[in-house]
């Protein structure tokens, strides 16, 4: 990225990361979205990893699930994007500020559609 954009990139990220949902927000959206789904398995699963309790051991099975599952509604978009930004997140703000919209967008969609 070009050095005068850092700053510029770094304050939208932290903006709309500010204003966007959390993985408990999408993970309670209602539906049974099969992506939205897998992502509360996924949240599950790591929320036990790091809290080092034996049922994180299926944290990796449960990301690559996800990965391997499609959305089909605006839940499963926004679970998928969470994904992206949980676990790729913080390392290009640009890409960061992306999927944040992305998942913000997509949780007030489904929303509006419960």
């Amino acid at each position: 990225m070009h050095p005068m954009n850092t700053e510029t990139a770094a304050e939208l990220s932290h903006a709309t990361l500010a204003a966007s949902p959390t993985m408990a927000d999408i993970a309670a959206l209602p539906g049974s979205d099969l992506a939205l789904v897998a992502f509360r398995t996924w949240t599950k699963a790591r929320e036990a990893l790091l809290d080092d309790r034996p049922e994180g051991e299926q944290e990796g099975e449960a990301f690559r699930a996800l990965v391997e599952t499609k959305a089909s509604g605006p839940a499963g978009i926004a679970a998928l994007a969470a994904a992206i930004r949980e676990v790729f997140g913080e390392d290009e703000p640009f890409l960061d500020a992306l999927v944040d919209q992305i998942i913000a967008s997509a949780t007030e969609q489904a929303s509006a559609s419960a």
